[in-house]
């Protein structure tokens, strides 16, 4: 059994990440939205390209490495969120959560 203080201290630190990683692409999805140009990184995982994606010249591929940024926003910033709830409440943020297991 992890102590309580051990949660709140784990859960600060990933809510730091997730939530830091959110901002991050938040500020990717303003520049895709305000100048309609961004970098995405494509490729396999031995194998990543920078490609700077421009709205005007494919719109097709610039809207799904949009929509992937976006999901993964709504990923990160809800995982932070979770955690987030975990630093404040500690355990007993887990307990419903943990029953279903």
């Amino acid at each position: 059994m992890i102590p309580g203080y051990r949660i709140r201290i784990y859960c600060f630190i990933g809510a730091l990440v997730f939530l830091l990683a959110s901002w991050a692409l938040v500020e990717e999805i303003f520049n895709a939205l305000t100048i309609w140009q961004f970098d995405a990184i494509t490729g396999l995982r031995h194998h990543r390209i920078t490609e700077h994606s421009v709205f005007d010249e494919q719109p097709w591929r610039f809207s799904l490495y949009l929509l992937q940024i976006i999901a993964l926003f709504i990923v990160s910033s809800g995982a932070g969120l979770f955690l987030s709830w975990g630093v404040l409440r500690g355990r007993r943020a887990f307990k419903r959560w943990a029953a279903k297991f």
